[in-house]
């Protein structure tokens, strides 16, 4: 994180250039345990550091990674959560 410019890592956060997710119904969750585990690296970026190609196309375990980074440690059902929106927001 840039903390001497922290809205340029959050700006960042949100580009890609190619939805790479596949398109599902709010029923389904077979991506969650993708989505989580981009989570749990996000948090701890020092273990696996995506780096520019996670900007490149967007999945599912890099969108749970961007996740990670900006908002850290949560709950699994806040996850779940963001997840089941993100679904949501996809299909609309």
């Amino acid at each position: 994180m840039d903390w001497e410019n922290p809205y340029h890592e959050i700006n960042k956060g949100c580009l890609y250039e190619e939805d790479g997710r596949e398109h599902m119904n709010l029923e389904q969750d077979k991506k969650l345990d993708s989505f989580l585990l981009g989570w749990s690296r996000g948090v701890n970026p020092e273990g696996e550091d995506y780096g520019e190609q996670a900007f490149e196309e967007l999945s599912w375990n890099n969108l749970g990674y961007r996740f990670g980074l900006l908002f850290d440690q949560t709950s699994r059902e806040l996850k779940e959560e963001m997840y089941y929106w993100c679904v949501k927001e996809m299909n609309e």
